[in-house]
C-alpha cells in the first residue's frame, strides 16, 4: 500500500457551551484545533451550531425548533450562505490544512417535516414528498454554490453531503436525483470531490450507493466488510472510493489502534487499495464528551500510522 489514507471527521465535533456569536466562533476554533491536535488530515468547522437538519431547517424555509419541521410555504432559493462563515473562521485556524464542508441531504430533511392540514398542498402526500425534496436539492444547491465558489480560497477539497437514513426504505432513485441537482451546481461552480456519507447497514443498497452521483461513499466498514462478493465485485469496478468508518461512535467502549489497523489491512485487500482514500468515525462525535472525542480521533490516526508501517514493510 504506496498512498497515504486521509483521516476526517465524518462531521460533527462536542459544541462547547454557547450563547453568543463570539462564542460559537470560539466554538468552531476549538474544534478545529482539537481536530489538528488528534493529527487529522481534512478538517470540517465542527458543526458546532445544531444537528446537521437542525443547521439548514429554518434557513430553507421550514419552521420549528426541532423534529418535526413544518412546510407552510414554497420552498425558495437561498438568499445567503448558511455554512460559509464557520468556513471562513475554521480556515483561519486550519494551519494549512484542507477543509470539508457539509450539506444536509434533501431527502433526510424532506423526512424531517411533517405532513398536516396547514402543508401547502404541493407537498403533501407522496407526490408532495418528491416536490419538497427537489425544491429542498434547489435550494441546497445554492448552498454548494457559495462555498464552491469560495472553495479555491478556503481550501475546501471535499463537499460531503448527509444522507444518513437512505438504508430505512427511502425513494433511493429520488435521492440520487436530488444529490444529483446539488453536485451538478458544486462541480459547475469549480468544486471538488464530493462524499456521501449514509448510516447503518448498506449492504442492500450498496448497488443503489454506487450508482449516485457522486466520488466517494462513506460508509460503515462493520457493514461493508459482510457485503455479498458480487457486489463488492462491482464496487471494485467502479470509479468510487470510500471513506471507511471504522470508530463506533454509540458505544463507551473503543477499539485498539492495533485492531484498526487490522481491520483496515483486510479493507484494502478486500476492496482495492484504489478504492480507499480515507478513514472516518462512523458518524459525528456531537455526542461524545470532549474527552471520548479526542480519543476516537486518535484512534483513527494512529491506526492510519499502522497500517503504513505494516504495508511499508511488506512491500
Amino acid at each position: 500500500m504506496q498512498k497515504q489514507l486521509d483521516t476526517f471527521l465524518t462531521g460533527s465535533f462536542p459544541p462547547m457551551d454557547y450563547s453568543s456569536s463570539a462564542d460559537v466562533t470560539a466554538s468552531i476554533r476549538n474544534a478545529v484545533r482539537r481536530q489538528i491536535e488528534a493529527g487529522l488530515d481534512v478538517l470540517s468547522d465542527g458543526q458546532v451550531r445544531s444537528d446537521i437538519v437542525g443547521i439548514f431547517a429554518r434557513r430553507v424555509g421550514l419552521e420549528g425548533d426541532g423534529l418535526p419541521y413544518r412546510v407552510r410555504r414554497k420552498i425558495g432559493s437561498l438568499k445567503e450562505s448558511v455554512t460559509l462563515r464557520d468556513l471562513e473562521i475554521a480556515a483561519t485556524e486550519a494551519e494549512g490544512h484542507p477543509l470539508k464542508a457539509h450539506i444536509t441531504g434533501p431527502t433526510v430533511v424532506a423526512e424531517s417535516c411533517a405532513d398536516d392540514d396547514d402543508t401547502p398542498s404541493v407537498y403533501r402526500g407522496i407526490g408532495g414528498f418528491r416536490q419538497l425534496t427537489l425544491d429542498l436539492a434547489r435550494a441546497l444547491a445554492g448552498e454548494a454554490r457559495f462555498t464552491a465558489q469560495k472553495s479555491k480560497e478556503l481550501n475546501i477539497r471535499y463537499l460531503q453531503i448527509d444522507e444518513p437514513s437512505l438504508v430505512f426504505g427511502a425513494d433511493l432513485q429520488l435521492a440520487g436525483e436530488a444529490i444529483g441537482i446539488i453536485v451538478k451546481v458544486w462541480r459547475e461552480a469549480g468544486g471538488g470531490e464530493v462524499i456521501l456519507h449514509v448510516c447503518g447497514d448498506i449492504r442492500d443498497i450498496l448497488p443503489d450507493l454506487i450508482a449516485m452521483p457522486v466520488d466517494i461513499l462513506n460508509v460503515e466498514n462493520v457493514h461493508l466488510r459482510e457485503a455479498d462478493e458480487k457486489v463488492l465485485k462491482e464496487l471494485r469496478e467502479s470509479n468510487k472510493k470510500l471513506a471507511l468508518g471504522v470508530v463506533s461512535v454509540n458505544t463507551e467502549k473503543h477499539p485498539s489502534s492495533q485492531g484498526l489497523a487490522q481491520d483496515l489491512l483486510y479493507a484494502v485487500d478486500r476492496y482495492g487499495t484504489d478504492h480507499i482514500c480515507a478513514v472516518t468515525p462512523n458518524c459525528g462525535l456531537r455526542l461524545s464528551s470532549a474527552d471520548l472525542a479526542m480519543l476516537r480521533m486518535k484512534r483513527l490516526t494512529e491506526s492510519v500510522s499502522i497500517l503504513q508501517e505494516r504495508a511499508g514493510r511488506l512491500a
